[in-house]
């Protein structure tokens, strides 16, 4: 798989939680969110770039939708 480093072209994996995560401070006021993705063997934790907080506000990713 990819943490043995095999080369995998089209990686496929499902979120499985979305979390909003609020800004703490007054200089950073963008709400960031943290996502639980899965390989269906396998799940990571990651954040999402402020720049694709719409996809998440557009309901484009959503729990459970399955991504490329």
């Amino acid at each position: 798989a990819i943490e043995a480093g095999q080369n995998i072209p089209n990686p496929v994996v499902q979120v499985m939680a979305i979390k909003k995560i609020q800004a703490r401070n007054a200089q950073n006021q963008q709400d960031r969110f943290r996502l639980v993705i899965s390989d269906s063997q396998f799940y990571q934790q990651a954040m999402l770039a402020v720049q694709l907080n719409d996809l998440v506000l557009q309901q484009a990713l959503s729990t459970y939708c399955v991504i490329q």
